[in-house]
Order: structure tokens, then sequence, then C-alpha cells
């Protein structure tokens, strides 16, 4: 991930995310990756935070409008 960051000019997201990864073990994950819900964790919170995120934009967009 931190590879294709360093190569791509511009970032995109979507959110709703169209996916998202599953924990269900892998032979090359690092020790810290490797704990149980910490991926789930890590999803969780960026979807969180891309929800304030996404009612900020409608509020503004909503008074922008009148």
């Amino acid at each position: 991930d931190y590879k294709i960051s360093y190569l791509a000019e511009k970032k995109f997201v979507i959110y709703p995310f169209i996916s998202t990864q599953k924990e269900f073990g892998y032979s090359d994950v690092t020790t810290q990756n490797n704990i149980v819900g910490r991926v789930t964790k890590i999803f969780d919170d960026v979807i969180e935070k891309f929800s304030q995120l996404d009612q900020v934009s409608s509020f503004y967009n909503t008074i922008s409008n009148d």
C-alpha cells in the first residue's frame, strides 16, 4: 500500500467501500496485522471517519444551495 501511494501522483477513494479486506490469515502477514480483529477495526474506524466527512459535506452542500 505504501509503495502504491508513493508511486501514484493522485489518489482516490470510493466511499462507501465497494469491498473490504477480511481476516482469514496470511502466510506473509506482519506480526501486528496478525492480531485477531485488527484489520476489521481499521476498516471500521475508517468507515466511521468517512461517514463523519460525508455528513459534514452534506451539511455544507445544503447550506450553500440556500
